[in-house]
């Protein structure tokens, strides 16, 4: 990936994660009451999306494992530590395959699963850029995929409501 990509790249994750946030935070703005929290909820203007119980720890611990794979990137970004980039990156790119993952992508909205599916895939591109590009890029690359959380997470919202 060129350079112009990747800062192109993160140019537009940044913008749709900006404005994800921005039109959260005005339609949420902190209430001064406790009985209002409901309300405030109420108001959040991202996507819900109902799911079960067991989609939501399915979820939950997909995102704690995204979570300790980017610090781990993060980790081997500061130490120039390539191997560990792309074993990270490699591990995230994959996805588990597995029926509650598929009944996930069933319900979601397309942008909700084009996200999830540009997100390993950007993380397969970290995981072969490990190997040999400039960290300088390394970085943009990692940067440009962790929007893609950004934008997901300012777009949409989960409920246990599901069947």
């Amino acid at each position: 990936m060129s350079r112009f990509t990747s800062i192109l790249l993160l140019g537009v994750g940044v913008f749709a994660g900006a404005f994800s946030t921005l039109a959260w935070t005005k339609s949420a703005a902190p209430l001064a009451e406790p009985e209002m929290a409901e309300q405030a909820h109420i108001e959040d203007a991202r996507t819900v999306i109902a799911f079960t119980a067991e989609e939501r720890q399915h979820i939950r611990s997909e995102m704690l494992a995204f979570l300790q794979g980017a610090q781990s990137i993060s980790y081997g970004l500061a130490e120039q530590d390539r191997i560990l980039i792309g074993e990270a990156a490699r591990e995230l790119s994959r996805g588990a395959g597995d029926p509650i993952g598929a009944s996930i992508r069933a319900k979601a909205p397309e942008g909700f699963v084009g996200l999830s599916r540009g997100l390993r895939s950007d993380f397969g591109d970290l995981a072969a850029l490990s190997e040999t590009a400039d960290f300088a890029d390394l970085q943009l690359q990692f940067s440009a995929t962790m929007s893609r959380c950004v934008a997901c997470h300012g777009t949409y919202r989960s409920t246990g409501d599901g069947p």
